[in-house]
């Protein structure tokens, strides 16, 4: 009869492994003489084939810079290509696309000698440009009040609105006055019919910025003083509207019509 030993341990003339790698035995088999021959044995271990269990890239779409968060499940070595030269080795992570464009995003799983590919379109805009908007410009001034000081005084600036379906909504106005340092005057700010305006107090000649950003039924300002007097140079709304924008205003009832300009 013949004994038989092997390299990882075990005996018996055959043997059940389970390796993770290529792994070589070696086996000893020795008869009643104690006469010994050896020989080896090679297991080739095939790896498993690639696969994309799972695959998340979200949001697809917005504003430059846009974070998207990407993930994915599944058996390799897993590697991003985000179509704008950016890369990244993992299976989930963040990326910032800071320019605006259409991208494919991809995600390519190696093993062995094979591989699967899963893609997704990211499309990136660039913001809409800030834009300035002049609803007043007059040099020698909108006159509130005198410098005797005579009492209360109020004015009704010009009105003014968008042509549909363009609105003032969301930007911020300024405006830009000449009056002694030190000089109260206020605003009346209607934001809609069915409320009450807002009184604002401010101080000084000068740019002052109105309020913040306006409501979508915002109906106008009235200037006001107790004493003295304050005259309106420059009255201009700042943000953000659509290119093909057109402002009309009514000043003096003559109907004219203003174009954004860009700021930058």
């Amino acid at each position: 009869p013949y004994t038989y030993t092997w390299s990882n341990g075990a005996s018996g003339s055959s043997i059940n492994v389970n390796p993770t790698t290529n792994t070589t035995y070696t086996v000893t088999a020795k008869d009643a003489d104690n006469r010994t021959a050896t020989d080896n044995v090679t297991v080739t271990v095939n790896p498993p084939a690639p696969v994309i269990l799972t695959f998340s890239i979200e949001p697809r779409s917005g504003l430059k810079p846009l974070t998207v968060t990407f993930s994915a499940t599944g058996t390799g070595t897993p590697y991003w290509s985000f179509g704008d030269g950016g890369h990244f080795s993992g299976w989930s992570g963040t990326y910032v696309y800071q320019n605006a464009g259409t991208f494919e995003a991809s995600l390519t799983v190696t093993s062995g000698g094979s591989s699967v590919r899963q893609s997704a379109i990211i499309t990136v805009t660039a913001p809409p440009p800030l834009v300035e908007i002049t609803l007043l410009s007059n040099t020698r001034g909108i006159g509130v009040g005198d410098s005797t000081g005579s009492g209360n005084d109020e004015n009704k600036l010009p009105a003014y609105w968008m042509s549909p379906p363009a609105t003032l909504a969301g930007m911020t106005p300024y405006i830009t006055v000449s009056c002694e340092a030190g000089q109260r005057w206020y605003l009346k700010i209607y934001r809609s019919a069915d409320a009450e305006p807002e009184l604002v107090w401010f101080t000084g000649p000068g740019e002052h910025q109105v309020c913040g950003p306006l409501p979508n039924n915002f109906l106008g300002l009235i200037i006001g003083v107790q004493t003295g007097g304050v005259k309106v140079h420059l009255l201009v709304v700042r943000g953000v509207v659509a290119p093909t924008a057109r402002l009309m205003t009514n000043e003096k009832w003559v109907p004219k019509y203003l174009d954004p300009k860009p700021l930058n």
